[in-house]
């Protein structure tokens, strides 16, 4: 996990000794994302397909950030679930 203030990105890897990128994950939590009402961002760009980026506007409430954050931890944990890397 990685960024400044409010933008973070998360780098899904396959194994955290190896950090081999997990891009098919990346599009899995965003699409899963998407379907519960939640729009994260997905880095497709310079090789890097395996970021997630966590980027509310400024004016977001507490609410609202802590169902984004729900939704993902969600997520991820259907896909750690799944074994989707």
């Amino acid at each position: 996990i990685r960024g400044p203030g409010l933008f973070v990105s998360l780098e899904l890897v396959k194994d955290r000794a190896t950090k081999e990128p997990a891009p098919k994950a990346a599009s899995e939590v965003y699409r899963r994302g998407v379907e519960k009402g939640v729009l994260f961002g997905e880095s497709r760009y310079a090789g890097l397909g395996n970021l997630i980026k966590v980027k509310p506007p400024l004016d977001c409430t507490h609410e609202d950030m802590s169902h984004a954050l729900d939704v993902l931890d969600d997520v991820l944990g259907s896909i750690e679930a799944e074994g989707i890397a």
